[in-house]
C-alpha cells in the first residue's frame, strides 16, 4: 500500500511539473509553443528536480521509484497535452512520437538526479 501511495504521488508531482508550461501556453493562444522558449525548460528541469527530490527524501529506499514515478508524471503530462490540443483543434501533432521522445529527454536526468540526491540527504 506504501508504494502505491508512492507512485501515486510521484505521478501527480511529475504530472504538475511537465504541466506548468504547458497550461501557459494553453491560456497564451494557440501561437505559443512551450518548446520555443526558454523559460519553459527552466521550469520543466527545476520542477521535475525538485519533486523527485522531495519525495526520495521522503521515502529514501525507493529513490529509483521517485525518478521513475516523477518521470512517468512529466511524459503523461505530454499525453495530456497532446490529447487536448487534437480535441481542440488547437495544434495537430503529426510528430507526437517526436515530443514523447523529446519530453522524456527533458524529464529524465533531473528526475533521476533530483531522487538520488534526495534519497542521499536523509542521514537517519
Amino acid at each position: 500500500m506504501r508504494v502505491l501511495r508512492h507512485w501515486c504521488l510521484g505521478l501527480l508531482l511529475g504530472l504538475a511539473s511537465g504541466a506548468l508550461p504547458l497550461v501557459g501556453a494553453q491560456i497564451r493562444g494557440a501561437q505559443v509553443d512551450p518548446f520555443d522558449h526558454g523559460i519553459s525548460y527552466l521550469v520543466w528541469i527545476g520542477s521535475a528536480l525538485l519533486a523527485a527530490a522531495g519525495l526520495a527524501y521522503v521515502l529514501p529506499e525507493q529513490g529509483l521509484l521517485s525518478g521513475l514515478t516523477v518521470l512517468s508524471g512529466f511524459v503523461a503530462a505530454m499525453v495530456l497535452e497532446i490529447v487536448i490540443d487534437y480535441y481542440t483543434g488547437r495544434v495537430s501533432h503529426n510528430l507526437w512520437p517526436l515530443t514523447l521522445a523529446f519530453s522524456v529527454l527533458i524529464g529524465a536526468p533531473p528526475a533521476f538526479v533530483g531522487a538520488y540526491f534526495g534519497s542521499r540527504l536523509r542521514t537517519d
